[in-house]
Formats: C-alpha cells, sequence, structure tokens
C-alpha cells in the first residue's frame, strides 16, 4: 500500500514539474506581419491580408452572410439554406482539385453566382459558355517580396484609379476603384465559328443575312465570321475608344442582294400567302463577357454566364483586402461584388484550411502550450497503464481456491469429533449456542445473565418447570467443563435442547428474502 501511494505522489509530483516547466518555458510567438508574397485572404483573418472586415461590413449592414466550411459538393446538397453567391478570395490554402473545381461549375450552371477575386484564379474556373476564351494575364512582381500590405502608399504606387466602363449593377455607386500595383487582367478571346458557304436551292443562290448579334452564342449567328482575335471592347463605341458606352458589333461588309424571284400569281379562289419573319427567341443578355473595369486595354472586372448561373472575375484582391477597402470607392464596389443577387452570401473558407479534416480543439489551443500538456498527460496516463500491469519482484504465486463448501466442511468436523469421541466439544458447540439465542430472544446479556436466571426465564415463557430447565442446564455445562459422557447422553440432551428451542421458536428456518 505505502508503496503504491508513493508511485501515485510520484507521478503526481512529475506532472505538475512538467506543467510547470510547459509554464514558464512558453513565450508567446509575436505574429508576424502580413506579406503580399504569402497572403492569407480568409475572413477570419484580421491582418492587413485578410478580409475580415469585408465579411464583418456585408454582416453589419444586414446582409445574409455566412463562411463555407463544407467541401463544394455539399453546394450542390443543400437545400435547407442554400447559398446564391459564393465569394472566393485567393490565394487558396488548400488546392482547388478537378473534383471541387467541377463540383463548384456543377453549382453554377444550374443558377449560382460565382465571385472570383483573384490574380491567378484556377484555371479550371474561368470558364464561360460563352465562344469566348478567357487567361488570366498577372502582373508585375516587382518589389512584392519588400512591400507592406499595410502601406497604401507603397501598394498603389503609380497605379492610377479605375474607372467603370459602363453603368452597371456592379458600378454603382462607385466612381472609381483604387487596385493594387500587383494587379492582374483577364485576355478575352473570341472563338472563331465555323464558315457559312452559300447554298444552292432549286437552282437559286441564297445568301446568308449579316450577323444581328443578338444571339447567346456568338458561334450560332451567320453571316461573316469575325476576326478570331476579337475582343469584347469590339462591342463598345469604338469613337471613345475605352468603351464608354453600349454599342453595337462592327457591321459586316455589304453583301449583294438576291436576285429577284418572281412572285407566283396567286389563282382564283386561293387565298394570299404572306410571308412572316421567324420567331427570335435567341437570348439577348450575354453576347460577350461584360467588362466592368479596364486595366491596360485588358479586363480587369468582368462577368460572364456559365450555363444558368453567371461568374464574376476581378483581378486584384486588394480591393477587398482589409488593407485596401477602404481607398476610393472599393467598399461600396465590393458590397456590391456579393449582393448584386439576393439570397445567401457564403465566403469559401474550406479553401483556405478551415472545415472538414481539421481537429477544432487542436485549432482551438493552438499557439498555447495546452497542447502539449495534454500530449504529456496522454504519455504519463499510458506509463500508469503500462506500470500497473508489470510486477517490479519475482511473481507470486495464485492461492488455491477453497472448493470445500460450507455443507462438507460441517460433516468433516461432525465425522472428526465422532471418531475422537470428542462429545464435550460438540456439546460446548450446540450448547453454546443455544445460550447465546435465547440470551438474545429474551433481551439480555449473555455473560452477565446467570444460569438460574436464564432457566427461570425459559421456564415462565415455555410453561415448563425451572428446576428442570435448570438441571439440564447444568447438566450440559458440566459436560462442556471436561465430566465423562457418552453419545447417548449427548443425543438426550441435544434433543431436549432443541425441544426448547422450538418451544422458544428459536428454530433455525431460512428468511426469505423480498
Amino acid at each position: 500500500m505505502k508503496q503504491r501511494l508513493f508511485i501515485v505522489l510520484a507521478l503526481l509530483v512529475l506532472g505538475l514539474l512538467m506543467v510547470g516547466l510547459n509554464a514558464v518555458s512558453y513565450v508567446q510567438q509575436v505574429r508576424e506581419p502580413d506579406q503580399e508574397a504569402a497572403p492569407i485572404r480568409s475572413s477570419y483573418h484580421p491582418g492587413a491580408t485578410g478580409t475580415k472586415a469585408f465579411y464583418t461590413l456585408l454582416a453589419e449592414t444586414g446582409r445574409e452572410v455566412t463562411r463555407w466550411q463544407r467541401p463544394p459538393a455539399e453546394l450542390i446538397t443543400e437545400y435547407r439554406n442554400p447559398p446564391s453567391t459564393l465569394v472566393m478570395i485567393g490565394p487558396f490554402r488548400r488546392e482547388v482539385s478537378e473534383e471541387d473545381a467541377s463540383m463548384i461549375l456543377s453549382w453554377v450552371e444550374s443558377g449560382g453566382r460565382l465571385v472570383i477575386i483573384d490574380r491567378l484564379p484556377p484555371k479550371q474556373l474561368l470558364t464561360t459558355s460563352l465562344s469566348w476564351t478567357l487567361e488570366a494575364k498577372y502582373g508585375t512582381e516587382a518589389g512584392i517580396l519588400s512591400v507592406d500590405p499595410a502601406n497604401p502608399a507603397q501598394m498603389t504606387a503609380a497605379t492610377p484609379a479605375y474607372r467603370p466602363n459602363l453603368p452597371s449593377l456592379l458600378t454603382r455607386g462607385v466612381n472609381a476603384i483604387q487596385p493594387s500595383r500587383f494587379a492582374s487582367t483577364v485576355e478575352a478571346t473570341r472563338i472563331k465559328p465555323p464558315s457559312i458557304d452559300a447554298e444552292t436551292y432549286e437552282g437559286e443562290t441564297y445568301q446568308a443575312p449579316a450577323s444581328t448579334g443578338t444571339g447567346s452564342d456568338s458561334g450560332s449567328s451567320y453571316g461573316p465570321p469575325p476576326s478570331p482575335t476579337q475582343t469584347p471592347f469590339d462591342f463598345y463605341d469604338a469613337g471613345t475608344g475605352q468603351g464608354t458606352g453600349v454599342g453595337q458589333p462592327p457591321p459586316p461588309p455589304a453583301a449583294a442582294p438576291p436576285p429577284p424571284v418572281a412572285a407566283e400569281t396567286p389563282q382564283a379562289g386561293e387565298p394570299d400567302q404572306t410571308t412572316e419573319p421567324p420567331p427570335d427567341d435567341a437570348r439577348t443578355w450575354f453576347v460577350a463577357p461584360f467588362v466592368h473595369f479596364t486595366a491596360s486595354g485588358r479586363a480587369f472586372a468582368l462577368d460572364f454566364p456559365y450555363g444558368e448561373g453567371e461568374i464574376v472575375y476581378v483581378g486584384d484582391p486588394y480591393i477587398v483586402a482589409n488593407g485596401g477597402i477602404t481607398a476610393a470607392d472599393n467598399a461600396q464596389f465590393a458590397v456590391n461584388l456579393a449582393t448584386a443577387r439576393q439570397g445567401l452570401i457564403a465566403f469559401n473558407e474550406y479553401h483556405h484550411g478551415y472545415g472538414e479534416g481539421n481537429n477544432r480543439v487542436f485549432e482551438y489551443f493552438a499557439g498555447t502550450p495546452v497542447v502539449a500538456i495534454l500530449l504529456q498527460v496522454v504519455v504519463l496516463g499510458l506509463f500508469v497503464i503500462y506500470s500497473q500491469s508489470r510486477r517490479f519482484a519475482r511473481p507470486v504465486p495464485a492461492p488455491d481456491p477453497d472448493r470445500l463448501s460450507k455443507l462438507e466442511y460441517v460433516g468433516a468436523m461432525a465425522e472428526l469429533q465422532q471418531r475422537t469421541r470428542a462429545f464435550d466439544l460438540a456439546m460446548e458447540n450446540i450448547y453454546a449456542d443455544f445460550r447465546r439465542r435465547a440470551a438474545r430472544h429474551f433481551g439480555v446479556d449473555n455473560t452477565a445473565t446467570s444460569r438460574n436466571e436464564l432457566a427461570a426465564m425459559i421456564g415462565e415463557r415455555t410453561g415448563r418447570d425451572v428446576a428442570e430447565v435448570a438441571k439440564l442446564m447444568e447438566r450440559c455445562e458440566d459436560i462442556v467443563h471436561g465430566d465423562p459422557t457418552d453419545k447417548r447422553e449427548v443425543l438426550k440432551l441435544t434433543a431436549e435442547l432443541r425441544e426448547f428451542e422450538d418451544a422458544l421458536r428459536l428454530s433455525r428456518t431460512s428468511r426469505r428474502r423480498v
């Protein structure tokens, strides 16, 4: 017992010593300043490169906003409160895999709205259902290692503010936005549709009509194919050169009119036949990616369709970062990006390292000595369990179990007394038990009550002669004290004692357990 107590006390002292050493040796890590070369764009991050101010602005102005920490596959299966807008601000700490991109695009195709704010967005997500190809062009990297993201003067050195090209939902209330000098742009190129040759029908030549520029897919329009290097800016007014007004596509070269066809004279009794124009069921709201801001002749902020949904791309996260959201009208433009559609706004935190696959307990205690203390306590517990199953001395043989029952023990003792003719020992056991039980029955002390007093109580209760009872008890005590006797006398005295027990109701019947 003392050895176990010593071991327990030693373990407690060791544990307290280890906890004390951890607490004394712990030095709070100084948070390093943010770097634009390795930014943290999470909405949990309050640093200059984080986006916590953007998230807080939306939340405190009454917008329905949340942090999405689940895999992208659950965007499609979420029915209780599905997000209508998904905001992805890069770069990401968790790679956007092909499966993730496929799930995000499936969600957009079914009607979702994806907002990508990144200098180098995932190529899988920069796609459109129009006949256009989009390619991100990274800006300059000069000075990105030495620049302070919390210093607006260093971040925007020699970078003019961008003014909106066209009035739209994204430019509402925005006079100009101020990006950083590391902003990226997008190069949009129109895919050349297949050429359509002239058709001959019943000996007459039919010339395909000129393109009207009203189809949702530019590849399905008729007329001369456009130049393969045509950009979305060709769809704005060419007179300004900056796309400040909504214009029409440049008209195709004039085609020779088809030869006149002689009109048939209707026969008598036949109704006049008039030619009706075919119904126009083409979608006219998207002909090319819609460019809201430009930089150096390229698109900086634009949106384009994908299936039934829409994708918005902005080439610089500095506009929504904590260090740049207060510059110019960046805050208003950021709000327009997220609130152009009604519904729940979800910030993608899954690809910033939050959500499934991480231990929330370790995340909560990250940077504190609590994790080390818990691990050390677990090691001590395992050591205690191991030590309890080991002995520090030679093994002790296990004791042999007693395989005899109580009845067998009584029988063996009776046979032993009979063979040794120890009648006085048998009488001592029987008479002592009778006297003890009788005294307890009358409520008197067995050692302080004399033989005559106990005999008087037994005779009064049973109606027997007190002298006979006293004589019986006296003979039993004489045998116990060594008077000679035989088996017959012992059996006779035992039978008389059992009669008094029955008269006093001192029978040995077992009690029933309720």
